[in-house]
Formats: structure tokens, sequence, C-alpha cells
């Protein structure tokens, strides 16, 4: 009776530690599996990255072109707004299992895709990414200016200034660009300096538009 109760007992044990160490092995396994595949995932973020960029090069030309309120126009907005769509699907399922993907592992383009493609989405998912891109840009996983330009949009959209001057638009008849509103003006080149960015002046020169701080803040006084 003692032999075969010790013998029970032996072979429990041995079944507990064999589950053990399959349970174990299954852990790592499944550890090993959520370490990215760098090289593949910079191929997919390049072709995101990509894909959001495609009809956005016909975007001005076609606005130009056709105005606003064109069939054209509409057609690719309608377009542009249904890839949006897709590439934040995928974007989302990266940064949930690998976080924020940092440009060292996957290089630039692939990296910007992740901030291009939340700045492309709708005002909730910005809100919702943006603490997130705050602590990638500390751990240096995402590129200060990149930040900025969802600095800016999220503050507009929540009824206050953009700190950093990223966000221009444009005058229905002579579509020119004009700042939208902007906090403190007078230091906006410390700012967008702390970001790793431009002067300002340097920066509106692209979109040919002449900076003058005075006469920037006269035009908002008077509204």
């Amino acid at each position: 009776m003692g032999n075969n109760f010790i013998g029970l007992w032996q072979t429990i044990l041995t079944a507990i530690i064999m589950m053990g160490m399959s349970c174990s092995h299954a852990q790592k396994n499944n550890e090993i599996s959520t370490v990215p595949d760098y090289v593949q995932l910079r191929k997919e973020l390049n072709e995101i990255y990509e894909n959001d960029q495609l009809l956005r090069r016909a975007f001005e030309p076609v606005y130009l072109q056709y105005g606003k309120e064109s069939t054209q126009f509409k057609s690719l907005a309608k377009s542009i707004h249904e890839r949006d769509s897709v590439n934040l699907l995928r974007v989302r399922e990266i940064i949930r299992q690998y976080g924020w993907v940092g440009y060292d592992d996957v290089g630039e383009d692939a990296n910007g895709a992740l901030f291009l493609v939340i700045q492309h989405s709708n005002k909730e998912t910005r809100s919702e990414f943006l603490p997130l891109m705050r602590e990638a840009v500390k751990n240096k996983k995402a590129v200060p200016r990149d930040l900025a330009s969802l600095e800016d949009r999220s503050a507009l959209e929540n009824g206050r200034k953009q700190i950093y001057g990223t966000q221009l638009d444009r005058l229905p008849r002579t579509m020119t660009f004009f700042v939208l509103p902007l906090e403190d003006p007078d230091n906006v080149d410390k700012r967008r300096a702390a970001m790793g960015m431009e002067p300002y002046a340097e920066f509106l020169k692209s979109a040919n538009v002449e900076w003058d701080v005075e006469e920037y803040k006269r035009s908002q006084g008077s509204k």
C-alpha cells in the first residue's frame, strides 16, 4: 500500500513538472513571436507610407484646377479617405502589438508612416495617439517635427492656438496660404528650434508666404 502510494505520488509530481516545463516553453515561444521582424515591418510600413502619399500628390493640382466643389476633387477626396481608413487599421494593429516602432529600427519613412496615418485620420484618433507619440519622441522613437505637426493640429481642433505654426490654410479666391491662429508668435522660432525645426520665415518660404510677425499680430488683433 505504501509503495503504491509513493509510486502514485511520483507519477503525479512528474506530470506537474512536465506541465510546468511545457507552459514555460509555450510562454517563451509566445515572447519570441512578439519580437518584431524589422525587415518585414520596414517593407510594410514603407508601402503604407507610399500609399498615404500616392493620391495626395494629385491633391493640390486637382484642387487648383477644378476647385473644392468639383466632381474630380470630391472623387479624389473619397479615394484618399478610403485608403486612409485601411492604413489606419493596420497601423493600429502594429502599434498595439509592438508599440511605436522607432526610426532606428525601420528607417525614417517607415517610422513616419505611423505619424502620417494618424495625422490623416480624425480628431478622436489624433487625440488618442498624441500622448503615445509624445512618449515616443522622449524615447527617440519618433521625430520631434512630426510631433509638432500633430500637436498643432490637435490644438486647433480643440479650440486652442497652434504652438509651432505648422498648420496653414488657403484663401478661397487667391488660393494663397496663410497662418492659422498661432500662440505667442514672437517666440515661435524658439519653440521650433527646440523641436529641431527651421526658422519660421524659412519654413513659410516654401508656401510663398512672407513672415512678418508684427503684421501677423496686427492681423490677428483686428479679428
